[in-house]
């Protein structure tokens, strides 16, 4: 598999670990997981916003799922 399937992959295994029953997460889940799984990973990124931008654009519905 390339390096793209192995990161979808990775994310897909993401979600339905933390997503559980509800097979969705929710903007302060990501938050969450964030903090408490990866509270390094972002440290020294160059716009700390971009999280949050991210997310919100991965809510097309505004539904916060």
């Amino acid at each position: 598999p390339s390096s793209l399937e192995n990161a979808l992959g990775q994310d897909m295994c993401f979600f339905h670990m933390f997503g559980g029953k509800r097979r969705y997460l929710r903007k302060d889940d990501v938050k969450m997981v964030k903090q408490q799984h990866f509270p390094h990973a972002l440290r020294n990124q160059l716009q700390p916003l971009s999280v949050e931008i991210v997310a919100k654009g991965c809510d097309e519905c505004h539904d916060g799922k």
